[in-house]
């Protein structure tokens, strides 16, 4: 197993800003997005936005949803 390597793909770049597209991108850092994080008050702290409790997951599910990504991921 030690001549096995792992293929490790890039993220795609978002189509906004061209940063490399990742969750922590998606829910915190592109400013395309400001105007629905700011209406949803999805929390500042990745950790917050992804914790299980009900909440936060359903401000972030109705992020994704009104912002079209949940329907890309």
């Amino acid at each position: 197993m030690d001549n096995l390597k792992t293929i490790r793909e890039e993220p795609p770049d978002c189509t906004y800003c061209g940063s490399p597209l990742m969750v922590k991108h998606i829910l915190m850092e592109c400013r395309n997005h400001d105007k629905e994080r700011r209406e949803l008050n999805l929390p500042d702290q990745l950790s917050e936005a992804l914790n299980p409790e009900q909440s936060n997951l359903t401000t972030t599910l109705k992020f994704l949803h009104n912002t079209g990504l949940l329907s890309k991921i």
